[in-house]
């Protein structure tokens, strides 16, 4: 049975598209009356909403799914979308773990042997799944650089200094608690004592 993969053959007004999605508000609906609303009238263009859905960003009805924000946000939505892409042309990704880095000849030889389109349908699937591609990120994040195992008795430091106001006056005894930051940057705790020392330590001598 051949395989349906949405696509159109205007690309580039796909692209642009997708830029401007990023940038105006989450719509209610995405259907052809909305494409049209944001200046898209080519019937080529009738195929937009059926390519966000088959990446699951809109459902059924046209209305946007969680999977959403991954348009909007700078900051793990690239990859997130990555991870739609992978999924909507898994048997893509099965054969091509880096699919997204495969040339044009290479992705059109697969599309057709699963498909029965003409050549020009070919040439507007891969033009198609590259265009989505290039909003994507497929390379895994890395990790996050763990900070340096400080001794407990070293994050802490517990000062206790008596205070004598006047002579022969008031003794007030102060308890201070810092938390020092996880660092082996010997230089740190150098200005941090330095600093103790003249607005803490000398306070009240004179």
């Amino acid at each position: 049975m051949a395989q349906v993969y949405a696509y159109t053959t205007i690309v580039d007004k796909l692209r642009d598209f997708i830029k401007k999605l990023q940038q105006v508000g989450k719509p209610a609906k995405v259907d052809w009356r909305y494409v049209q609303s944001l200046g898209y009238k080519s019937s080529n263009a009738r195929p937009f909403p059926r390519i966000l859905r088959m990446i699951g960003l809109i459902d059924a009805g046209g209305q946007p799914t969680d999977r959403w924000t991954a348009l909007r946000e700078a900051d793990g939505g690239p990859a997130r979308l990555g991870s739609y892409i992978k999924e909507a042309y898994c048997d893509l990704f099965d054969v091509y773990p880096d699919a997204h880095r495969q040339g044009t000849e290479v992705l059109a030889n697969f599309f057709r042997a699963r498909t029965g389109v003409g050549e020009r349908a070919i040439q507007a699937i891969v033009g198609t799944f590259q265009t989505v591609c290039s909003f994507a990120s497929f390379e895994a994040a890395p990790a996050p650089e763990e900070a340096p195992d400080v001794p407990v008795e070293e994050q802490a430091v517990r000062l206790e200094k008596p205070l004598r106001l006047a002579p022969g006056g008031l003794t007030v005894n102060v308890n201070i608690q810092l938390e020092l930051p996880a660092t082996t940057d010997e230089d740190v705790y150098e200005r941090l004592f330095s600093a103790m020392e003249r607005h803490i330590l000398k306070f009240g001598e004179g």
